[in-house]
């Protein structure tokens, strides 16, 4: 079977790779270093979270 796939670019995969490092708990100051990134901002624009795993978080303090 082959599957066709539209308007894919080699470059969303950062997007993908830096969003589950942060999902896992990686630090953000490591994912910077680990994607290269000059600044925390450019990460920050990588790194999507989902909306369950910002709940988690803030279950950890309640």
């Amino acid at each position: 079977m082959q599957v066709k796939i539209t308007s894919f670019h080699w470059h969303d995969t950062r997007h993908d790779f830096a969003s589950k490092m942060v999902i896992k708990g990686v630090p953000l100051k490591t994912v910077r270093e680990i994607c290269g990134h000059p600044d925390l901002n450019t990460t920050l624009r990588y790194a999507h979270s989902a909306p369950d795993h910002k709940a988690d978080a803030i279950a950890l303090i309640g």
